[in-house]
């Protein structure tokens, strides 16, 4: 992929961009590899999943229950850019590795999407043994518990949604959930089990406790 499939970027900006990729500075490229939720305002969220190609600067991958990504590319500034569905990505990485900000999407057809933000989800092994876990049920409520991932609303608050993109837990529960917590008057003596899905807002409240 050339410089001309970036999305949106000025000419001189992109001409900065070549001549950094040209340049021997040994700078590695970042790892993106992995499953990725791409939240776009007024829309909905997409999961990616993508797998670095040898010589690092190309990715591919598919996008969830739509198909073949084409064109992924990482610039060693972080620049990320891919193209799927009809659509043209591009956002920029940031330093931690976790999250892609001020992503711009183009409808090949269309024009401009809108803006989207990018957060690099957490996954278990896939190799690893399911514990044993034969009874139908229990495989299938671990199937859906596996599917969490985390998003972006549009206001840019941090959810968890199901692989169906059902709310589990919003950002503007906090408050409310933190309250709960206070309510069971912890103190360094107790012993607190809990069990459930979410943001970890009520668990890190009760923390504060012990």
């Amino acid at each position: 992929m050339d410089s001309s499939d970036l999305v949106g970027e000025p000419a001189l900006k992109r001409a900065r961009h070549d001549a950094t990729e040209r340049s021997p500075a040994g700078i590695p490229f970042p790892d993106i590899t992995g499953l990725w939720a791409v939240s776009v305002p007024d829309d909905r969220c997409y999961l990616f999943r993508w797998r670095q190609a040898a010589d690092a600067r190309r990715f591919e991958g598919i996008q969830l229950g739509v198909g073949e990504i084409r064109h992924g590319y990482v610039t060693r500034s972080g620049v990320v850019r891919w193209c799927s569905d009809g659509k043209k990505w591009q956002g920029q990485l940031d330093p931690t590795g976790w999250c892609i900000r001020d992503g711009c999407c183009l409808s090949i057809a269309c024009g401009d999407l809108g803006n989207f933000a990018a957060m690099r989800q957490r996954e278990t092994d896939p190799m690893a043994p399911l514990d044993l876990c034969t009874d139908r049920s229990r495989k299938e409520f671990q199937d859906w518990a596996d599917g969490l991932f985390f998003s972006l609303d549009r206001e840019g608050k941090e959810q968890l949604l199901d692989a169906d993109g059902q709310q589990v837990m919003m950002e503007w529960e906090k408050p409310y959930v933190e309250k709960c917590a206070e309510e069971l008057k912890v103190t360094p003596d107790c012993d607190v089990l809990e069990i459930g899905f979410g943001c970890g807002y009520s668990a890190s409240r009760i923390q504060d406790f012990k």
